[in-house]
């Protein structure tokens, strides 16, 4: 009789701490955010939830500096979520000197950072995520990546895939070459006043005399001259393949 009794206080001690338990997981569900999946090449990106809501009722809410991931140039950023939401927006914004600049944000029908390239440009770019559930909930994600300089030249490379650049190394004042810039796909074309002294901040670039024409895909130096009329035969050449 007590061995029955012991057992049925057990059996029912076990009931209600599996309940307690399933209860309180359940509770730990509805308040905790669905976790951002940020990655860059595959490496998870540091986040920070800023705020969290659900039914209107804010659980969560932080105004700490966003975390700082390093990263390389032109390696591609992936945002998804560990739960998929009904929508979402992701602002980016670009840091130039001590100033932050709002560049673009896309919502989920459109959006272009679920695998998207950095570029090349270097210094911070922030991330802010909203999104929202079918079920009440909604949360504001962020993070910061800092894109590192791998050479002295990265800023003068395209920021797009598809474009080419032109730099054009030659005296003050002087039209180092003439031809329209309108014709050919290059973005950006720098024009570098050398003067007679060679530039030394762009050391890989090893430049020996001006004027000297180079031309770079998105990643690295394609063609290089110090003739004007080569200089446009290869330009004409691009043009050709497109």
């Amino acid at each position: 009789m007590k061995k029955s009794l012991l057992l049925i206080v057990v059996l029912v001690f076990g009931g209600a701490l599996s309940l307690y338990t399933l209860d309180k997981a359940k509770t730990k569900k509805l308040h905790t955010p669905p976790e951002l999946l940020a990655t860059v090449d595959g490496d998870k990106v540091a986040y920070q939830v800023r705020s969290f809501e659900r039914n209107g009722i804010i659980i969560v809410e932080s105004k700490k500096e966003d975390p700082i991931t390093k990263v390389n140039p032109r390696k591609k950023l992936l945002i998804d979520f560990a739960e998929e939401p009904e929508s979402f927006i992701v602002s980016e914004i670009g840091n130039f000197g001590d100033e932050e600049d709002f560049i673009r944000a896309e919502d989920w029908n459109t959006f272009s950072f679920r695998e998207s390239a950095l570029g090349n440009s270097v210094g911070y770019k922030s991330y802010v995520i909203h999104a929202k559930w079918v079920n009440g909930k909604e949360a504001t994600y962020s993070f910061k990546l800092d894109v590192k300089q791998l050479v002295s030249y990265q800023g003068l490379l395209p920021r797009e895939h598809e474009k080419s650049a032109l730099i054009i190394l030659g005296k003050s004042g002087v039209s180092p070459v003439n031809f329209d810039e309108n014709k050919y796909d290059l973005s950006p074309i720098h024009t570098i006043d050398a003067d007679g002294k060679l530039p030394s901040e762009y050391p890989e670039l090893k430049i020996e005399s001006t004027p000297t024409y180079i031309i770079f895909d998105y990643t690295q130096e394609v063609f290089r001259t110090d003739d004007n009329e080569e200089l446009i035969k290869y330009l004409e050449s691009m043009q050709s393949k497109e």
